[in-house]
């Protein structure tokens, strides 16, 4: 086992809120691909989630089943268009500016991490998706120099719920100890070596995971002053 103690870090929907990120960059390419194609945003909205959901299908639990990009361009062949690709890429550009101006750090995640890195512990995020993408958020939301690690699926042929980033980061640093912060069960690496903190949920998930539920990062900062409700 590593014996230096770890923090496992999300991304998405744990250090800001996706919703929040998404909803006005979805619309904003949905804007822009309706007037493009003299079509009702109601059908765009509706070939883009018929076109999410088979590329997903097709590219099960990998980084690039997240690829507007790719949404995209299924969704110009289902419309039954030509290969459009500078308009595809326009799109995709939209969402992701538009998604980027909207994406704001969550409450005292900067603090956090300082106080984390202060008090020895490694600060290793691991986040589904492409690298490029996800590096650009992590850029834009100013936390960067606060990163010891960057695990993408991207890096480890997989999504997290395959087990491939925890296995990657086994052959780096061996069994892993510390804690691990998400929205969700599968972000809860190294379970045997770890406590998981789930970000903005009360209720018993799926997987039964036992689980330290908070909404914001100054409710972790104060368990981590307080020595002795935090793991060493």
């Amino acid at each position: 086992m590593s014996s230096q103690k770890s923090i496992i870090l999300d991304l998405d929907n744990t250090l800001y809120d996706y919703k929040s990120a998404h909803e006005p960059a979805i619309r904003a390419s949905e804007k822009f691909l309706s007037k493009q194609y003299h079509l009702p945003i109601s059908r765009i909205r509706a070939e883009f989630e018929i076109s999410r959901s088979s590329v997903k299908q097709r590219l099960g639990h990998t980084a690039s089943a997240h690829s507007r990009l790719l949404y995209l361009s299924n969704m110009t062949l289902g419309l039954g268009f030509a290969a459009q690709i500078d308009l595809i890429s326009s799109a995709e550009s939209i969402y992701w500016n538009t998604f980027l101006e909207n994406m704001h750090l969550g409450e005292g995640v900067i603090e956090f991490l300082s106080t984390a890195r202060h008090s020895g512990y490694r600060i290793v995020l691991v986040t589904d998706l492409t690298s490029l993408v996800q590096y650009r958020k992590i850029k834009f939301l100013g936390i960067e120099s606060l990163l010891d690690v960057v695990i993408t699926s991207e890096d480890c042929g997989g999504d997290k719920s395959t087990g491939k980033p925890e296995a990657y980061l086994r052959s780096i640093y061996g069994e892993m100890n510390g804690i691990c912060i998400g929205d969700g069960d599968y972000d809860h690496l190294f379970p045997e070596s770890t406590v998981f903190y789930m970000k903005g949920r009360s209720s018993v998930s799926n997987r039964k995971i036992s689980s330290n539920f908070f909404t914001n990062f100054n409710q972790l900062t104060k368990k981590l002053n307080e020595t002795s409700n935090f793991p060493l």
